[in-house]
């Protein structure tokens, strides 16, 4: 699967908080989405910087197996922002990102990339993961996803023990 690695400066969001896990995740998400947009949570959200809708997953347990998790459905919002009663604001931290542009049906391509992802070494670091949903006019049901996944970044890589660059003499 083809992504590229950006660097993604921190954010702000302000949303509907879900605690789920591995084992509940098919049942809670989509619904936890269908009732964000039947009851047109978004409209609730003050000072969002643009009309992309977020899924941002956090506070990640281990084992990886079975672990919990948090995902927050939301929007990107000033600095200022404030949360409504029954939000949170959370801050999705500077990092490193492999990013996905997922091309195909919707949400197909896009638990395909999941799975990719959960069966490849990329170099997690588990902060903050999200997706970036950008809808079409009149095409609600097949937006333009770009997946980001949380990695270590050149900064992130220590030195190998006793490589030393030798000069010359």
């Amino acid at each position: 699967m083809e992504y590229s690695i950006l660097q993604r400066p921190a954010f702000d969001v302000v949303g509907v908080p879900l605690r789920t896990s591995r084992e509940r995740q098919k049942e809670e998400i989509p619904s936890h989405w269908q009732r964000f947009l039947v009851n047109d949570r978004a409209s609730a959200i003050p000072d969002r910087l643009d009309d992309s809708l977020l899924g941002v997953y956090t506070e990640y347990e281990a084992p990886p197996s079975s672990m919990e998790y948090s995902l927050t459905v939301g929007c990107r919002v000033s600095a200022e922002s404030a949360a409504e009663e029954g939000m949170v604001r959370i801050r999705v931290p500077e990092s490193s990102y492999a990013v996905f542009a997922l091309e195909g049906p919707f949400p197909e391509a896009l638990v395909d990339a999941w799975e990719w992802v959960r069966n490849s070494d990329l170099p997690r670091i588990w902060t903050a993961d999200f997706e970036d949903y950008r809808f079409r006019a009149g095409l609600a049901a097949d937006p333009n996803v770009v997946l980001n996944v949380a990695v270590r970044g050149p900064a992130d890589i220590e030195p190998e023990v006793g490589a030393m660059e030798q000069g010359e003499g």
